[in-house]
């Protein structure tokens, strides 16, 4: 008869199986491994930069009360981005903040907190770093396109 530990041991293993265990691969991507494949999947996380807005009423009507600095951790903390930098956007006050997203559906996740908390705008640029351009393979579409 099997022991408990074994057994439990079992139902963590078909738990991660069933959620599926994800490992950073050479080339950034992520490998997903699932019960639905026996070969991995990659998933390209890409960087997005997200340039805020923020209007002057609400974020002054926030200061004026106290809540600014915790309206804003709480964005932040829900966010996590991998940096974030505050600065003046268009006269008014805004940030810069830079994100790893796999997912498409999470942008909604990312722009409602400062559409709700501050009546922002949101801007969502796709960026590279030196080696995701480099792995773009320019020269080839060069010779392609030229």
């Amino acid at each position: 008869m099997p022991s408990l530990v074994a057994g439990v041991s079992v139902v963590r293993a078909l738990l991660e199986i069933t959620r599926g265990v994800a490992e950073s691969g050479r080339d950034g991507a992520l490998e997903y491994y699932s019960i639905h494949s026996s070969r991995p999947a990659k998933i390209n996380i890409m960087r997005m930069l997200l340039q805020i807005s923020i209007p002057h009423d609400p974020f002054n009507a926030a200061v004026k009360d106290g809540t600014a600095g915790q309206k804003l951790g709480r964005i932040v903390d829900e966010i996590k981005p991998g940096a974030i930098y505050f600065t003046e956007q268009h006269g008014q006050r805004g940030a810069i903040m830079i994100v790893e997203m796999a997912d498409p559906s999470k942008i909604p996740a990312l722009a409602e907190p400062w559409f709700l908390t501050f009546n922002a705008s949101v801007e969502f640029r796709v960026v590279m770093t030196p080696d995701d351009l480099q792995k773009a393979g320019l020269d080839e579409v060069g010779r392609k396109w030229a």
